[in-house]
């Protein structure tokens, strides 16, 4: 799930506007993107 996000911000990076989007294509909620990202010892996604 985070590999694929991160995937969305890069080949997205100038469309996307907020982690909102994000979730919506993943079908998440943004707690469990932080979560994730928070696992994988990895800065929050608002970061990138």
């Amino acid at each position: 799930m985070v590999r694929e996000a991160l995937t969305i911000i890069e080949q997205n990076y100038l469309r996307i506007l907020n982690t909102n989007e994000i979730t919506k294509i993943l079908n998440i909620t943004e707690c469990t993107l932080s979560r994730e990202f928070n696992k994988c010892h990895l800065p929050g996604p608002k970061k990138y």
